[in-house]
């Protein structure tokens, strides 16, 4: 039996048909339908909604308690919109993907281009992340990804990802072949917040919080004679599709020291974050982690 088909994965199967159905509706149905899903999902998940008010305490200490709500009720909107809407990227045709997807600041990756530098984009994890994969129709690209636990989601997200010729390597697998193709020219897509766990990132400040962080973009950027633009996904207001916003380069970037580069990147978001903040993924326990080895962050 091949186990795809496995009786236990049928709920999954179920699932990825939704998303192939609500796909198919009009961007702005998916906006007010997911707004609903965001607020139960507020109500429900209490574990996530514990997460995201926790995460806000910490990196808006300044702001009032019906401030750091507010924000938190938005959060769970845009993630029920994004998440109804996973579907779109994966699936939709390219000609509706060029209808409701904008790109704003491309002068600063063709100025790169044009200089015959190689370009990492660093897409930090706002809700939106998926329409990336338009980015992979622009520009031949290369990226890294974790396995999904359930196979029928990591299969869909896998092909969804590839589907405009995108080269998906495994984020622990062996990554000589992803540094190959981006001196090669091909760009890199970079996801730099998914926590490393103690050994293997190093700790650096987010929103003033110390935070374990993947340190490798330095690296790469060396290594790859590439510029580091930074690349935010996020939806447009009122069901207005989708905007891809290109940064300039980060500056004087690489500097070879590995907690300097690595802070630099981590302020890089935390700029986006602050412009777009109701859009960055806040239910991630970015904290988790702790340089004093407390486990009770989030509880």
């Amino acid at each position: 039996m091949n186990p795809l088909t496995s009786p236990r994965l049928w709920p999954a199967w179920g699932a990825i048909g939704l998303l192939w159905l609500l796909c198919r509706l009009p961007v702005r149905a998916l906006w007010v339908l997911g707004a609903g899903v965001g607020a139960l999902l507020r109500a429900l998940d209490r574990a996530r909604r514990r997460a995201a008010r926790r995460n806000l305490e910490v990196c808006f200490p300044q702001w009032t308690p019906a401030r750091r709500a507010r924000l938190l009720r938005a959060h769970f909107r845009a993630l029920g919109q994004a998440a109804i809407s996973v579907g779109i990227p994966w699936w939709a045709s390219e000609s509706r993907l060029r209808r409701i997807v904008t790109l704003s600041g491309r002068e600063h990756v063709e100025a790169v281009l044009a200089a015959r530098r190689n370009v990492i984009f660093l897409i930090p994890h706002f809700v939106a992340l998926e329409i990336s994969v338009w980015l992979t129709h622009e520009f031949p690209m290369v990226s890294m990804y974790k396995a999904a636990k359930n196979p029928v989601f990591d299969r869909a997200m896998r092909t969804g990802r590839a589907r405009f010729g995108n080269r998906l390597f495994e984020r622990d697998a062996y990554l000589k072949d992803l540094l190959k193709s981006l001196k090669a020219g091909r760009a890199l897509i970079y996801l730099p917040d998914q926590n490393p766990g103690r050994k293997r990132g190093v700790f650096v400040k987010f929103f003033g919080v110390d935070a374990a962080t993947h340190a490798e973009l330095g690296r790469f950027a060396r290594i790859g004679e590439a510029e580091v633009i930074p690349c935010i996904m996020r939806l447009r207001p009122r069901g207005g599709g989708y905007e891809i916003c290109f940064k300039p380069p980060l500056a004087g970037f690489p500097t070879g020291d590995a907690a300097a580069d690595t802070q630099h990147m981590n302020d890089a978001i935390e700029q986006a974050v602050r412009a777009w903040p109701e859009q960055y993924l806040w239910v991630h326990r970015r904290f988790k982690v702790r340089p004093d080895g407390d486990e009770g962050f989030y509880n």
